[in-house]
């Protein structure tokens, strides 16, 4: 057997060819969003990748294509989101924006209206990424939390010192605090939700972003 004939046999690794039906990246898209209310509803264990690929209206090949696997799927499911919802955050606290509200309200309004696009992120976070030590905590770390940080640190200490907030607070427990007050409704809805009467849809943000900003102005704001 010939070297040319030994290499003709050899599998090659790498990439799948692209699917028949491939759609120029719009299958990608219904993807994600079909295994990101999989996920979140059955965790990744729980999800089927032929229900993903049936839900998005394609055939399990595109799930290879695109993702390799599984895991490569729920990472771009979560990196696709998070991404989002920090460009959200730095749309917000741009300063070219001109908004005179004070950046850690800025920042909450943006991340709430951000979260209920998204309502899945929180879910997922907690089953995937805060329960277990999977490399998708490193990748929340990289892509998500340390620039978000980097982000609303400098912010509140501008806010501090022109005076916009109480001088007596300890940042590191505001941001736990604010983290807590956007992302716990978002997890307490299927239980809560109910009982409180509250859905995360399109008009909870226009509902919940004015009270937690309200909330904020009274707690969070300067003494006058």
């Amino acid at each position: 057997m010939t070297d040319s004939t030994r290499n003709a046999r050899r599998p090659r690794r790498g990439r799948p060819g692209k699917p028949a039906g491939d759609d120029g990246g719009d299958a990608r898209r219904r993807l994600l969003q079909a295994a990101a209310g999989q996920f979140a509803a059955a965790g990744f264990a729980g999800t089927s990748l032929r229900a993903v690929a049936r839900d998005a209206g394609v055939t399990p090949a595109m799930i290879a294509y695109y993702f390799g696997d599984k895991a490569g799927l729920m990472e771009a499911v979560l990196v696709t989101g998070l991404d989002e919802v920090l460009g959200a955050l730095e749309a917000a606290l741009d300063d070219g924006g001109g908004d005179s509200a004070p950046a850690l309200e800025r920042f909450v309004a943006a991340e709430l209206e951000a979260l209920t696009s998204h309502p899945w992120i929180p879910r997922i976070m907690v089953q995937e990424v805060l329960s277990k030590d999977t490399p998708l905590r490193q990748v929340f770390v990289d892509r998500f939390a340390s620039r978000a940080l980097a982000l609303v640190r400098p912010a509140m200490a501008a806010d501090l010192a022109a005076g916009r907030l109480r001088a007596d607070l300890d940042p590191r427990l505001v941001i736990l605090s604010v983290i807590g007050m956007c992302v716990f409704p978002f997890l307490a809805e299927p239980l809560l939700g109910p009982l409180v009467g509250y859905r995360i849809d399109d008009d909870f943000a226009g509902e919940f972003v004015p009270h937690t900003l309200a909330l904020l102005a009274q707690g969070l704001g300067a003494k006058s």
